[in-house]
């Protein structure tokens, strides 16, 4: 089953939000982080609203085309952001 482009899972697997955690985290392919909800879910936290997104945030310059069930935030993502 597809996922996300050259993203897929074996039939029968169960597509919880970890599971589309991972999948996400291999769509970015090291060019972003999972981050809000989605990664305090990873970290163990409680905190996951119902039928939540994956969210993931990618720098400015990263294009990344809109998916089903993801969120994209754009922030630059080093040490010297002017952002943080």
């Amino acid at each position: 089953m597809r996922l996300f482009p050259d993203v897929y899972a074996a039939a029968g697997v169960t597509l919880d939000h970890a599971a589309w955690c991972r999948a996400a985290a291999l769509l970015l392919r090291g060019r972003g982080a999972l981050s809000g909800h989605s990664a305090a879910l990873l970290r163990g936290a409680d905190v996951l609203p119902r039928d939540a997104p994956v969210e993931v945030t990618v720098p400015r310059d990263k294009r990344l085309a809109p998916q089903r069930g993801l969120v994209v935030v754009r922030c630059c993502l080093t040490a010297a952001c002017p952002d943080r």
